[in-house]
């Protein structure tokens, strides 16, 4: 028997005898997946503008409701149902003089894409105003909220400048 031939035959067996013998390996993995409650604003940026400006610069503006309405204004993660409240933390302050009330403004919201906004409501300083109520868990859900100046003669004589209040909305899990 040629020498190659022979090494061969031995390599063969001996690849037999390793493959008869060796043995499966088992290991086995826990995987875990630990859930807590949470509810926030998403970790999706909203679309919508943080700075809603209504400008009074014609004799028609001051004559009718002014509405402004930003798409995606705010976005909620829940896994529990919740409400999103609104509060002012002040009046309308202007860069000096007398404030505006607060009550000139009307909100209303609805999840981005629905055909309607829900009732509107008016924001309170130093106190939560419910802008939606019962919403169901969600993942990343959208809103559009509507703001609205009513016609408002007190306009009409207040100073002539620009007005600031700072909203707050707030989700709370229910």
């Amino acid at each position: 028997m040629h020498k190659t031939t022979k090494k061969r035959i031995v390599l063969a067996a001996f690849a037999v005898c390793m493959i008869s013998t060796a043995q499966a390996q088992i290991r086995t993995v826990a995987v875990n997946v630990t859930l807590a409650d949470v509810i926030g604003v998403s970790p999706t940026t909203p679309a919508g503008a943080n700075v809603v400006n209504f400008t009074y610069n014609t004799a028609a503006h001051y004559n009718a409701d002014q509405t402004q309405e930003i798409t995606d204004q705010l976005r909620v993660t829940s896994t529990k149902a919740y409400n999103i409240t609104v509060n002012g933390t002040t009046d309308f302050v202007p860069g000096t003089g007398t404030a505006l009330d607060l009550s000139i403004l009307r909100l209303a919201a609805r999840t981005t894409g629905a055909p309607s906004f829900g009732a509107e409501i008016t924001p309170v300083k130093a106190s939560e105003t419910t802008l939606v109520s019962n919403s169901p868990a969600t993942l990343d859900q959208g809103f559009d909220v509507q703001y609205k100046i009513p016609q408002n003669a007190s306009l009409l004589t207040a100073a002539k400048t620009t007005y600031t209040a700072t909203i707050v909305f707030t989700a709370t899990a229910i």
